[in-house]
């Protein structure tokens, strides 16, 4: 078991992070992070219970209950005790609630969010984001990391929530802001953002693959190899449109490069990518064996929604097998997982799958009524395209 010292030592660590990431711990320039704060005074603050706890910071200046509070809630991240987490990072905004205290107000909102992020629940990540945003836009908080580092995160969750276009427009937002500093790892950052809703929208292919080499350059300068491997995948994925076989290249590079630095969720994305390539060369097997590689590199790293979409790609390659009953479980297993972890865009898309097995096996009023409910789906998300491609498939 790990020693207590180890724990804070670690959500020291994670708060470190927060600041880098513009979570904060500086106000009106000056530095109030974490590393001053006393460890032995933190873990006296987190064995009182909670009335204890906000008598003890009620009767300390604002600033210094807002940013213990936050710490607090930094440990119980690090122990993956997420509603404990909540409730600190809660505790925290109620000493920063005022006008003053807005640049806090938003470096609190951001590890709400990812509070969220953490519970699978991307809406209300979603919801923390944009009132963070709110702030910013009213010019409250002039700090331009922080807008361009929330654009990040805004673009990347409506990303999961399969809103691309909202997410391109934020992302673009965000790259006309990076410009204007001399940061080449947040500029990396945007064009990686771009790169991805370019490839999910089907748009600026070219563009897009500009922007993911230029990036994968950054990266590998800096020694990031997970980012680097990131932008690898990505490529590959601008190439799985055209040459399956440079597509193939890329994946195998970036796989990797990710089990160079133990990165499970990034093993599991090659696997599933390789998985795909597989089924669209006809090597159904050989698909197979990638995508239950990338169920296990998932289900290691607790990713419904890596295991989602990779039930979804079994389903997809069984139909083409002819397995009826295996594809069903598989899709069902897809649909279950993808709802939860609210991947709407990817949920659709199952359920267009299920209307091609039920068409398969020529249940055409079952097809359609699958095949409806995937437009309706797409339609909400502002996918017009795909939308449009499952409602010709309706007879």
């Amino acid at each position: 078991m790990q020693s207590r010292k180890k724990v804070f030592f670690a959500a020291i660590a994670i708060c470190i992070l927060f600041t880098i990431k513009g979570f904060g711990a500086v106000t009106n320039g000056e530095d109030l992070g974490p590393k001053q704060l006393d460890p032995a005074e933190l873990r006296d603050l987190y064995k009182l219970s909670r009335p204890e706890l906000t008598a003890k910071l009620d009767a300390l200046p604002p600033l210094e209950a807002w940013r213990r509070a936050l710490v607090l809630g930094a440990i119980n991240m690090d122990q993956k005790k997420i509603a404990s987490a909540e409730e600190y990072f809660n505790l925290a905004l109620k000493y920063v609630a005022g006008s003053t205290y807005a640049q806090e107000r938003v470096s609190t909102l951001f590890p709400l969010a990812f509070a969220q992020f953490m519970k699978g629940d991307q809406q209300k990540g979603l919801e923390y984001l944009l009132q963070a945003k709110s702030i910013v836009d009213s010019n409250m908080v002039r700090d331009e990391k922080i807008k361009i580092t929330l654009l990040i995160e805004l673009g990347e969750a409506y990303y999961r929530l399969g809103m691309y276009k909202d997410s391109l427009e934020v992302y673009q937002e965000a790259d006309k802001t990076a410009q204007t500093l001399n940061n080449e790892l947040l500029s990396a950052k945007c064009k990686m953002g771009l790169g991805y809703a370019y490839i999910k929208l089907g748009i600026n292919l070219d563009k897009a693959q500009d922007l993911m080499v230029a990036a994968c350059e950054v990266y590998k300068k800096n020694k990031m190899t997970a980012d680097a491997a990131e932008a690898l995948k990505c490529l590959g994925n601008i190439e799985s449109g055209s040459d399956l076989d440079k597509a193939q290249e890329f994946y195998v590079k970036a796989l990797v490069l990710y089990k160079e630095c133990e990165d499970d969720h990034g093993q599991g994305n090659c696997h599933f990518n390789l998985g795909l390539l597989c089924k669209d060369k006809g090597r159904y097997d050989k698909a197979l064996e990638h995508l239950n590689s990338a169920l296990y590199f998932f289900s290691r790293s607790g990713s419904p929604t890596g295991n989602g979409i990779s039930q979804l790609a079994m389903g997809q390659t069984y139909i083409l097998m002819k397995k009826f009953p295996e594809a069903k479980a598989a899709l069902d297993q897809a649909s279950s997982l993808l709802e939860r972890s609210q991947s709407w865009d990817r949920l659709g898309e199952t359920e267009e799958s299920l209307g091609d097995l039920a068409a398969a096996q020529d249940d055409r009023e079952k097809a359609n009524s699958y095949y409806k409910k995937a437009v309706e789906r797409f339609n909400g998300l502002k996918l017009s395209d795909r939308a449009d491609a499952t409602e010709k498939k309706i007879r």
